[in-house]
């Protein structure tokens, strides 16, 4: 009796592992698991047959530019999409439908200069869309409401203003990188809305002034304000600023009422400015400053930092 139960138990699992249905790889990919490679294989299409239970496709360094043949709209268990470096120069309204489950989306050093408003609203789970090296110039409407995105990278670009609208009701952004862009106005208002934001770039644009942009960003510890255009020392950063970057400035003077606010500064840049003065008790609030960096200034002397900082130069 016992072996007539055994006998049936194995042919039942024999039958279940045999209906399990296989995943099958295209051949321009390779695969492992639920991870599926099809990067850098001169494809100008995404390749047919990719399994409805992938979880992760990398389509970089292609030559794909269409993608209005909704090639996603069965991968709804997808989760990582990668479609850097191919040709794409628009985003329309149906591309991504049917990946309700995506949680990061990369379409770097592409050359979209277009994005439909809606583009990403069906992208419930979104959490990190990276838009490096493209060439968007009005960015408006796009991300409005996307509140689960967590990281959004907009550097290498060709934006040349922010606006109250541009991240509007971004409640959970937390990482903002907006560097190497050509922005030169930012309204007052255009973070408001992001309360949790800790980290925001903006290196490498031609922005003359930032004071009073970051007021209600009350966790912002990471500002990168390297190589923009500035003439002062920025007004208004948040209390909890921890790592300030303003090298490569055109920053004159540094006063103690300047610098007093952002008392939680541990690492301070602001080498390569046109500083010839800097008040004698400037630093002196500064008691958890651990690096400054003031070189290729014009100042003559110096004022002594706190005693516990750990480099000076």
């Amino acid at each position: 009796m016992h072996r007539c139960l055994l006998a049936c138990l194995i042919l039942i699992i024999c039958c279940h592992g045999s209906a399990v249905k296989k995943i099958v790889c295209p051949d321009d990919c390779l695969c492992a698991g639920r991870t599926f490679d099809c990067s850098d294989k001169d494809l100008s299409v995404i390749p047919s047959g990719i399994s409805n239970a992938a979880k992760s496709l990398d389509l970089q360094k292609n030559q794909i530019a269409d993608l209005s043949s909704n090639p996603f709209s069965k991968l709804q268990l997808l989760r990582i999409l990668n479609l850097g470096f191919n040709s794409l120069t628009q985003i329309r309204y149906n591309d991504f439908n049917g990946l309700v489950n995506l949680r990061t989306l990369d379409l770097s050093f592409n050359r979209i200069s277009t994005i439909h408003k809606k583009s990403f609203r069906n992208l419930e789970k979104i959490s990190d869309i990276v838009l490096r090296g493209n060439e968007l110039t009005n960015i408006d409407g796009i991300f409005t409401d996307m509140n689960g995105l967590v990281r959004l990278d907009l550097s290498n670009n060709q934006i040349d203003k922010i606006s109250s609208e541009s991240f509007r009701n971004m409640t959970n952004l937390r990482y903002l990188l907006l560097g190497s862009n050509r922005i030169t106005s930012i309204e007052v208002k255009a973070f408001n809305d992001n309360n949790l934001i800790s980290f925001i770039s903006l290196t490498g644009n031609p922005v003359i002034d930032v004071d009073g942009l970051f007021i209600k960003n009350n966790v912002l510890s990471f500002i990168e304000l390297t190589n923009c255009s500035l003439k002062t020392f920025p007004k208004g950063l948040p209390r909890m600023t921890r790592f300030l970057y303003l090298d490569q400035n055109n920053i004159t003077s540094i006063t103690k009422k300047e610098i007093e606010p952002v008392e939680s500064l541990v690492n301070l840049f602001i080498s390569e400015n046109q500083i010839q003065f800097i008040e004698r008790d400037a630093f002196t609030g500064l008691r958890g400053l651990q690096e400054l960096w003031i070189n290729f200034n014009q100042i003559n002397e110096v004022p002594i930092p706190p005693l516990d900082a750990k480099n000076y130069i």
